[in-house]
């Protein structure tokens, strides 16, 4: 199984179906439904039921923090062209002050990501894992984000 089958199957499989697996008591129109008997919104054990989802949700972000941060010095080896002209646009833009809103070389950059990554560049330094760290937490708070959408 290749990566990018392993980050699917860990990250934007178990959390929709968390999400419809604890999504509360049937009405009576979704009694005849299959998952109706997984559902617990209007039972004694709703506190259960909501330590049990928080468990899971911290669950999956341990997960998804490990697999984004794990050797991000590493992995991938390199920079891609994209990476290497954020950076070159980042340190650039550190250096001199002049924070924009959008950058046009590289046929256009959001400021936002770039500016962010010129912070995480001034602290760390400018190593592969100061330039790939600002993705990774994107990353981490994207699974907290499609939790909380899925949710209900």
């Amino acid at each position: 199984m290749n990566g990018s089958a392993l980050y699917f199957s860990f990250f934007f499989i178990p959390v929709p179906l968390a999400s419809l697996v604890f999504t509360g008591s049937p009405t009576k129109k979704e009694k005849h439904n299959a998952l109706a008997i997984f559902s617990f919104r209007n039972s004694k054990n709703n506190t259960f039921m909501n330590r049990v989802v928080t468990m899971f949700l911290i669950f999956i972000l341990a997960i998804a923090t490990f697999l984004r941060l794990w050797d991000l010095r590493e992995i991938p080896p390199g920079l891609y062209h994209d990476e290497a002209m954020n950076v070159n646009q980042a340190l650039e833009a550190w250096r001199e002050g002049d924070f924009k809103i959008f950058y046009p070389e590289n046929n256009g950059r959001e400021g936002l990501f770039i500016n962010i990554q010129a912070l995480s560049l001034a602290a760390f330094g400018a190593v592969p894992f100061a330039a790939r760290l600002p993705s990774a937490i994107f990353g981490i708070l994207t699974v907290l984000g499609v939790f909380f959408l899925t949710k209900e």
